[in-house]
């Protein structure tokens, strides 16, 4: 037992302690859900802050009575996504936008859940290189 009554620390665990620290102050996606019709707005104010965000678009086809005009919309409706640590200031800075709403994750947790890197990737290479990227209807469950 060491001096203050715990048990010592082995180095391997020392090690992984270290790891789940690094894993806390390193920066991973997120999803943020916005208002509607605000993810625009909400990407601005994260690049003037200089927060890492990426907000996917896909063109789309609007007609008003004297025009048809082609407009950039959101690939995901109501959502942006952020790379961030989520900690301290910088969570501060995210969720003090007047459009975000939260951070999207598990009720019971109030950090959110982090998105991987590879499916970012994935819709990166989709949003970026599809000719023409269509939402689809809600998916059932299961």
């Amino acid at each position: 037992m060491g001096p203050n009554g715990a048990e010592p620390i082995r180095m391997n665990e020392a090690a992984q302690d270290g790891d789940a620290r690094a894993a806390l102050t390193t920066a991973r996606w997120y999803a943020l859900a916005v208002r509607s019709r605000c993810e625009k707005g909400v990407k601005a104010e994260l690049d003037r802050q200089r927060v890492e965000a990426y907000l996917p678009l896909r063109h789309e086809r609007r007609a008003w009575r004297d025009r048809i005009k082609q407009v950039e919309v959101a690939l995901f409706p109501g959502y942006v996504f952020v790379r961030s640590t989520l900690c301290g200031r910088e969570r501060y800075c995210v969720v003090d936008i007047p459009d975000v709403i939260c951070v999207v994750g598990h009720s019971s947790e109030c950090v959110g859940v982090p998105i991987p890197d590879r499916e970012l990737d994935s819709v990166r290479l989709v949003a970026d290189h599809a000719e023409e990227v269509e939402a689809c209807d809600a998916l059932g469950r299961g």
